[in-house]
């Protein structure tokens, strides 16, 4: 039986390559997910991990909600450098129940993983983890009110707070803003993931906020098709398992056909082969972290950079205080990592131009007597070398 639907979910995932040109990509993973993998996660993260997030939470005027969140920010969080941010959305079995308060979306999802493979010391990141009240008054304990058996769903309101445009999904974006406020955060990478219920959660808010985001990576979730003209130049990489029988198939193969048939390029998807309600095989890939740190709203030019950096590199800083030493440095680490980085955006181009304008004003001037003598001194030596040789000349010709 396994043979069959590994060989029908093939012909199927030929069928999604020919139906549609693009960029992006339809792949089915033929070998089974280990159990591991397959198994849901549920245990907590590690008290050294945990005790890294700080405890938030955030309303809005008018709002009956008051969403609390967790906040993480490296250990070695360097003001001058430009954060990327990742918005977590939890699933279902994290909300809280009055006993698990801004605490068991740390348990489920990709913080496990990120964490405990050290991915976190690869992609250094803001993480915003918020988590739904489970029946707050006058609003839904969901990111979005839908029927998870139904995959996909209608989107009422675009603008409008209701079933479709919760207060929860306002405000985690609103989450997000508090943070710039407080960091260095990159306005041209931040994104979303979310697991089930939060995959339900990511498609709804990269299409309410589809120029917030850099990218996003959905979890067996589900979307409104109709609003794909939102999604077209997103780059969005979704995962689903074939045998899922929490959240249908068809909320994933839904949103990605109707993305590529609208004309979008940028949308991935990959279908796990006889896999159920799974999220740990996307998290647990390097290369899927790879892809959603690389991307970018908007890319800048290193060209300056290089030359500031030379600059800093070769000059003297032999009289430096120990101080603007450590400035320099700093400077010096700050355009390396920018000109080297995978993606380079404005808001580090911009960061690292103002760490080298800081640090080149540090370096005292050259004193423009040494230079000045050194030239006149060389000057003179060509005029001498010249005139020995014009009476070295002069004296051969009288020998003649």
């Amino acid at each position: 039986m396994k043979t069959v639907k590994r060989v029908l979910a093939a012909v199927f995932a030929v069928l999604i390559a020919a139906a549609t040109v693009t960029t992006g990509f339809a792949e089915f993973f033929n070998e089974e997910p280990t159990q591991e993998q397959r198994s849901l996660s549920d245990k907590a993260l590690a008290d050294q991990y945990r005790s890294l997030f700080t405890y938030e939470s955030i309303t809005a005027d008018g709002f009956a909600t008051t969403l609390e969140y967790r906040l993480y920010v490296p250990e070695d969080y360097d003001e001058s450098k430009a954060y990327p941010v990742i918005l977590f959305l939890h699933g279902a079995g994290e909300s809280n129940d009055g006993t698990n308060t801004n605490e068991a979306q740390l348990n489920v999802g990709m913080m496990d993983q990120f964490f405990e493979k050290g991915y976190y010391k690869e992609f250094p990141c803001i993480i915003v983890a918020p988590q739904v009240p489970k029946s707050p008054s006058g609003t839904t304990g969901e990111w979005v009110n839908t029927s998870w058996k139904d995959g996909s769903y209608e989107i009422k309101s675009m603008t409008e707070t209701g079933a479709t445009f919760t207060e929860n999904i306002q405000l985690a974006k609103m989450a997000v803003d508090e943070t710039a406020k407080k960091y260095n955060v990159d306005a041209d990478r931040i994104y979303v993931t979310g697991i089930s219920m939060g995959g339900y959660g990511t498609w709804n808010i990269i299409t309410h906020y589809s120029d917030f985001f850099a990218a996003a990576m959905p979890i067996c979730g589900g979307g409104d098709p109709s609003k794909a003209e939102y999604l077209m130049n997103m780059p969005i990489w979704c995962f689903h398992g074939d045998e899922d029988t929490a959240v249908p198939t068809s909320g994933s193969r839904d949103m990605y056909n109707a993305i590529t048939e609208a004309g979008g390029t940028k949308i991935n998807y990959t279908e796990w082969i006889a896999t159920g309600h799974a999220w740990l095989p996307a998290y647990c890939r390097e290369d899927v972290w790879t892809w959603l740190f690389s991307q970018a709203k908007m890319t800048a030019d290193t060209t300056e950079l290089a030359s500031k950096l030379e600059q800093l590199t070769l000059a003297d800083k032999s009289k430096l205080s120990e101080e603007d030493s450590a400035a320099v440095a700093k400077a010096i680490a700050l355009l390396s990592d920018t000109i080297n980085a995978p993606v380079a955006t404005p808001k580090m181009v911009s960061d690292a131009n103002d760490a080298a304008d800081k640090a080149i004003a540090l370096i005292p001037e050259q004193s423009a007597f040494p230079t000045a003598l050194a030239a006149a001194i060389a000057a003179a030596a060509v005029i001498i070398a010249a005139a020995v040789i014009i009476i070295i000349v002069k004296k051969k010709k009288q020998v003649v």
